[in-house]
């Protein structure tokens, strides 16, 4: 994948059925499927990750997404998606699939958001997960998630602004 498009960008193209679209293997980084099978599977995935993209509030002018075909040694193949900030770093901050191929979570919908996250010293970043039963309960689970960690923010600007007072 060569296009460094914002998702809003990417969205129109997806939409147009743009050559930004389709020459950029429909915003695939990687399979282990058939090209023809990329556009269908793009389809599901563009209005999962705009989905996401909307409950978490991140903007689609500084993000932007990619897909990837995994083949995990145990399982089968899956779809996931990453939300990446669209600047030179290029970090994911948001890695997700709605059905998981791994034996132990097969069908699980799954998300890891990295935006808040810590470092580990053998393992790396490490961010929130948020396992489900199916996409249903992930997009559900996400607006309760978003909303509390909204809150949370919330709460500490209000304790940094009486300790200022």
């Amino acid at each position: 994948m060569s296009s460094k498009l914002n998702f809003k960008a990417q969205l129109e193209a997806f939409r147009a059925n743009a050559p930004e679209y389709v020459n950029d293997s429909y915003f695939f980084f990687d399979w282990f499927c058939s090209e023809k099978a990329l556009k269908i599977k793009s389809k599901l995935l563009m209005t999962k990750a705009e989905k996401v993209m909307s409950k978490l509030g991140l903007d689609p002018e500084m993000h932007r997404v990619f897909f990837k075909n995994n083949c995990p040694m145990s399982g089968k193949l899956y779809d996931s998606f990453s939300i990446c900030t669209n600047d030179e770093k290029n970090d994911v901050v948001i890695w997700c699939t709605p059905s998981s191929g791994h034996k132990s979570t097969e069908g699980q919908a799954q998300l890891v958001d990295f935006r808040d996250y810590e470092t580990r010293e053998y393992t790396g970043k490490v961010g929130k997960e948020i396992n489900c039963n199916s996409w249903k309960e992930l997009t559900h689970k996400l607006v309760d998630e978003s909303a509390g960690y909204l809150v949370n923010i919330l709460q500490d600007e209000v304790r940094y602004e009486d300790q200022q007072a």
